[in-house]
């Protein structure tokens, strides 16, 4: 005899044999024939007949039982994915699970490397259904956020689900055939340089499964030159290179914002700057819209548009003559990439920092009311960061004049200043003693 069991709320299945459940606790076996007592008398009610005889009660016994199997086994749905709990009306497994998530390559992998994971199981048993996501270690939220994305391997059972706002950050089994080994491959986000952990629930049978259960942690870091050589590796969206290990290795992550509270009614608003809440669009909520005029307010990079690699650009939120702003929200993107604020700033004397989305120190916002006309700020690009960076600025004149995203020159990160750009100073510099040599021989 067959019967289902499915992640909670899905029609998605994975048949189990009933006799592998006949240890099932009599608490829960009485609650099951409740049930089925309560779906008898639905199934009498709708066809008309009495619930009460024998033949009738075992003919929708019989009916219930078998009916299942045309349920589908096809994985956990996404309603799944908060609690990756099965509902099945059973408790959860507190004894060790036989089944582990192990990661080949152990607790150290390089920054934008992919992670091998091997699901499997001890010897003489197998699973027929499994739920695994990535979670940042360090991240003790209520509801954690599953990270990065995952890929399925040929010939491996399983298949991609998208949980919360994510896509691909999941992935579930395709059937119910019994498994001792499933293999897929996780890409960590990009630049991301934490302890990431991964956490499987394990479905034995219907009333057997084990929920997250977690792997060893994998943290992320930079080439130490033990193990990579020194070498440039060309990526198909970036170029980044990796330099051996007596160069200066510190790591710095992503983007800092500026948000603004407003003049008028400033004191009903917080003076202590933009919420976190504001990372994403860089807007106050002050009921009125952006101003589309050119801004009075700038950021400037007094040292131009080329900068050595890993070198910290130095950085000027200025205000035109006679005017001033009292708030504002600082970070700093690729220029090819608008989804992530990256590298890290260094508080100012007017202001504080911020992490933005999954970074830390990547945003900086003011931490008072008063009319402002210059505040300088340091930022430090990620570590080998080799792109082209630009920094976007929300200012804040008052509760209804504001700009959104005003954005810097593109500041690019060399291994060496071209020629061209130190050509210029040189020239002038030039001239200037020209013009001295001159007014002195005469």
């Amino acid at each position: 005899m067959l019967r289902c069991h499915a992640f909670a709320g899905s029609t998605a299945s994975v048949w189990t044999d009933t006799n592998r459940t006949k240890h099932i606790q009599p608490g829960k076996e009485l609650r099951r024939e409740k049930t089925l007592v309560n779906k008898i008398s639905t199934i009498a009610y709708v066809f008309r007949f009495n619930p009460s005889t024998p033949p009738t009660r075992i003919a929708a016994f019989w009916l219930l039982m078998v009916a299942p199997i045309h349920g589908s086994p096809n994985g956990a749905p996404t309603a799944a994915c908060e609690s990756m709990t099965p509902g099945h009306g059973y408790d959860v497994q507190n004894n060790s699970s036989p089944f582990n998530t192990e990661i080949p390559a152990g607790t150290i992998a390089f920054m934008d490397d992919p992670v091998h994971l091997e699901l499997r199981a001890s010897s003489g048993t197998y699973f027929k259904g499994f739920l695994i996501m990535a979670f940042d270690k360090n991240d003790n939220s209520a509801n954690p956020r599953p990270i990065g994305t995952f890929k399925l391997i040929a010939g491996s059972d399983g298949q991609l689900k998208n949980c919360g706002t994510g896509t691909m950050n999941a992935v579930t089994h395709t059937n119910n055939v019994g498994k001792n080994l499933v293999r897929v491959d996780w890409q960590p986000p990009k630049y991301y340089m934490g302890t990431a952990i991964f956490r499987t629930t394990y479905v034995q049978d219907v009333s057997t499964y084990w929920v997250k259960t977690e792997s060893i942690t994998v943290t992320f870091v930079m080439p130490d030159g033990s193990t990579h050589d020194p070498m440039m590796t060309m990526r198909a969206d970036k170029m980044r290179f990796l330099l051996s290990c007596h160069q200066r290795i510190m790591f710095t992550c992503v983007v800092f914002s500026v948000f603004t509270l407003l003049a008028l009614p400033i004191a009903n608003a917080s003076p202590n700057g933009a919420p976190t809440a504001a990372c994403e669009s860089m807007t106050p909520q002050h009921g009125y819209e952006p101003q589309t005029s050119a801004s009075p307010f700038q950021t400037e990079i007094p040292v131009g548009e080329y900068v050595l690699m890993d070198d910290p650009v130095q950085l000027e939120l200025r205000a035109s003559a006679g005017t001033t702003f009292k708030g504002f929200l600082i970070m700093a993107f690729d220029k090819d990439d608008n989804t992530r604020p990256i590298g890290t700033f260094t508080a100012p004397v007017d202001g504080q920092l911020l992490n933005c989305t999954e970074g830390y120190m990547n945003a900086v916002t003011h931490i008072n009311p008063n009319e402002k006309s210059l505040v300088k700020i340091e930022w430090q690009p990620p570590l080998y960061y080799m792109g082209t960076a630009v920094f976007r600025t929300t200012f804040v004149q008052n509760n209804m004049t504001y700009w959104v995203k005003t954005e810097s020159i593109g500041v690019s990160f060399v291994m060496e200043i071209p020629s061209s750009a130190s050509q210029s100073s040189t020239t002038w510099a030039g001239l200037i003693i020209a013009s001295l040599l001159a007014l002195l021989i005469q």
